[in-house]
């Protein structure tokens, strides 16, 4: 029974019109559409092992398995209302391929060594210095650097990948140049940059950014992603970006 899985204030919704299924609660964050582009941009192949660092409620997981249902996937989160929820989301959709690890990123190394084909991060989005500060501590955990950096967070991914293994980023754009090099000092060769634009007249909004550990510095692919057309609807490059789970 879908009902034994819900704990106070929260509801079952669908992913991709009832393929899966998501726990979401009106008093934490709910997944926006940075989770749905991440998922949608990385690399993944059938039957690879990969990790999704600051997981929070589970989405980019859930999506990855829709786009390959033989994934493996870990997916931390180090508060344990997230993670819990993101549990019994899992659980609800009988995902054995999806394990829930309650935990700081930066033990990761420390558990795992180095075994992941691919990892994603949506980290959070802000230095404490560059943002207000909200007063509920878990919006201010998922836009501010409350308890990892977005440094933190390329770092001990890139310790936890194979040679070859890819790291998928989300963040804004204004940090792209941080990310750039924070990328580079810990041996991950940028191999793709989607910039994501709200639509064709706006300037870019957020940046997503593939890079490979241990791999050779070479030509980067920059493409551009227009979100709405002047009607407000999602354009066609978007529908076919997010095909897995966007209706046509």
């Amino acid at each position: 029974m879908q009902q034994d899985f819900l704990k106070e204030n929260e509801v079952i919704e669908p992913l991709a019109d009832g393929a899966l299924y998501i726990l979401q609660n009106g008093a934490l964050p709910r997944f926006s559409l940075d989770a749905c582009l991440l998922a949608a941009f990385c690399s993944v192949r059938a039957g690879e092992k990969g990790a999704d660092f600051c997981s929070g409620t589970g989405i980019i997981p859930l999506l990855l398995h829709l786009r390959e249902p033989q994934l493996k996937i870990t997916a931390i989160e180090l508060l344990p209302e997230l993670a819990d929820m993101a549990s019994r989301s899992f659980g609800l959709n009988s995902l054995d391929n999806i394990k829930m690890l309650q935990a700081d990123i930066k033990e990761a190394p420390a558990i795992f060594g180095e075994e992941f084909d691919f990892i994603t991060c949506n980290p959070p989005y802000y230095p404490l210095d560059k943002s207000r500060l909200s007063e509920d501590i878990f919006k201010a955990a998922a836009r501010n650097e409350l308890y990892c950096t977005l440094s933190d967070c390329i770092a001990n991914a890139a310790a936890v990948l194979k040679n070859g293994g890819r790291l998928a980023l989300c963040i804004v754009f204004e940090r792209a140049e941080e990310a750039k090099k924070s990328l580079q000092e810990n041996g991950l060769a940028l191999r793709r940059i989607v910039e994501v634009r709200d639509s064709d007249k706006a300037e870019p909004w957020l940046m997503l950014l593939e890079a490979a550990k241990a791999a050779e510095s070479d030509e980067i692919a920059i493409e551009k992603l227009v979100v709405h057309n002047e009607n407000r609807q999602y354009t066609q490059q978007m529908l076919d970006f997010c095909s897995a789970w966007l209706k046509k």
